[in-house]
């Protein structure tokens, strides 16, 4: 069976700086848990779906990009997840430049996940970020998904909770869904 979705969840336990401050309050939110939380929920919902997927990375280690790239292959989409920093609020997507297929890929998984949460839309944007910039050689559709911002206090207050995060990766699960054409199944 060819898997179709790699599920990237974003950074690792090993990652530095990747947590909400201190002054936001406790307990500190560390973003690796955050992602993989979120992939956990992408996965069930695709697998709902009949959508087949694969975990780059299976624990909290932060794997080399390399590694991620090679553990998804034969996966026809890669979505990375991740929350974001940096002063701001909202979801925002980063796509392969000059890739239709990404653009449109990000496009509907930032309008799953902004219709999920309910957050705000910051849009979707291209980046020369490494998952952005390796996977289309590789033969991977591919986006970069940001869920919140972890230092925006209205942010985070939601980034904590359960139900945030399976609202998050329900969303991605949806965009999934409508870019390979079929119904998405709650």
């Amino acid at each position: 069976m060819i898997k179709l979705v790699g599920i990237d969840p974003g950074h690792g336990i090993e990652t530095g700086g990747k947590r909400s401050p201190v002054k936001l309050g406790l307990p500190v939110l560390r973003e690796y848990e955050f992602n993989r939380s979120v992939a956990w929920a992408t996965e069930q919902a695709l697998n709902r779906c009949g959508v087949s997927y694969l975990r780059t990375v299976a624990d909290n280690t932060d794997a080399r990009w390399n590694a991620r790239l090679k553990a998804a292959h034969g996966c026809k989409l890669f979505i990375s997840i991740h929350a974001n920093a940096g002063g701001g609020t909202g979801i925002e997507t980063f796509y392969s430049p000059g890739s239709d297929a990404s653009q449109r890929l990000a496009r509907l998984v930032n309008a799953g996940v902004v219709a999920n949460t309910e957050m705000r839309d910051r849009g979707i944007k291209t980046a020369n970020l490494w998952v952005t910039r390796e996977t289309p050689k590789r033969g991977m559709v591919a986006c970069l998904v940001e869920c919140g911002f972890m230092d925006n206090a209205g942010d985070l207050a939601k980034l904590r909770t359960h139900d945030y995060k399976m609202a998050c990766g329900v969303g991605i699960a949806r965009g999934v869904c409508l870019y390979l054409g079929i119904p998405y199944t709650a």
